[in-house]
Formats: C-alpha cells, structure tokens, sequence
C-alpha cells in the first residue's frame, strides 16, 4: 500500500522522532507526519505501471521545526527512483515532488502546519491482464452475454 510503502522510507531514514500517520491526522500529539493518498493520473492500459499521487502534511509547535522536516522529507522523497520500499517491496520507478514544501498556515493550537504533494510512478499491484486488457470475467462480469 502506498502509504504503508512510504512511512516504511520515512522511518528508515530517522523520522520516528515525530509520529507518522497514515489518511488521518490526529489532533495530538503536536509532532506529526501525516501521508494521504490523493488520485493521480489514470493507469496505464498497456504497462504494468500506476500513477497515484501522495500528500505529506507535517505538524509542529515550531514554525522553524515544522519547516526544516518539510525540507527534510522533501530531500529524501524527490527524485527517489527504481527503489522497492515497503513491507510487499512494491517497485517505485519514481517519487517526485510536484512543488516545494508550503505551509498552511497554523491550526486552533497555534501549531505550524506545511504540506507538499509527490507523484508517483509504480508497479500495478494487480495482475489479472490479457493481453493489457483486464478480463471481463477477473472483474466479476460473465463471460459471455
């Protein structure tokens, strides 16, 4: 799962000091990373490959800390290619960041908020194809009328 896949990298790579969240953002503690899945482009017919799109917001009750994991994270996911990350080792041809690291602005808490949005582009997790089309009867329809 693509969230899965990308916490996975995070905490490889020493981001467990603050807590990473998967599709929700909770309203503590104060340092939080949080990935959501956004749509991205259509998959591709006629290759084994998809195009989803993430969203990693981070939280912080400094402006400066909130910023600089931003950047960190930025640093480490733009222009991550060929790299099978994840518990399913799911193949990533390529992470990258669709803008800069921006910020949101505060929340109720006064806690600094940012956020940056990343395409990817990675294997498809499903395989019942023929020939680059997907069976009828794989997707539940008869196979004759």
């Amino acid at each position: 799962m693509l969230t899965e896949d990308i916490a996975a990298l995070l905490t490889a790579n020493g981001f467990s000091g603050s807590t990473i969240c998967e599709g929700f953002y909770p309203g503590e503690p104060d340092d939080v990373i949080t990935i959501y899945e956004m749509p991205g482009k259509p998959p591709d017919l006629y290759s084994p490959c998809e195009y989803p799109e993430i969203q990693i917001r981070v939280r912080s009750k400094s402006y400066a800390t909130g910023r600089s994991v931003s950047e960190q994270i930025y640093e480490l996911l733009h222009g991550q290619a060929n790299v099978k990350l994840g518990p399913g080792q799911t193949w990533y041809l390529l992470i990258a960041a669709l803008h800069q690291p921006q910020p949101i602005g505060r929340d109720q808490l006064l806690r600094a908020e940012f956020f940056c949005n990343f395409r990817t582009i990675k294997e498809r997790t499903c395989s019942l194809q023929l020939g680059g089309i997907a069976s009828p009867s794989a997707l539940g329809a008869p196979d004759s009328m």
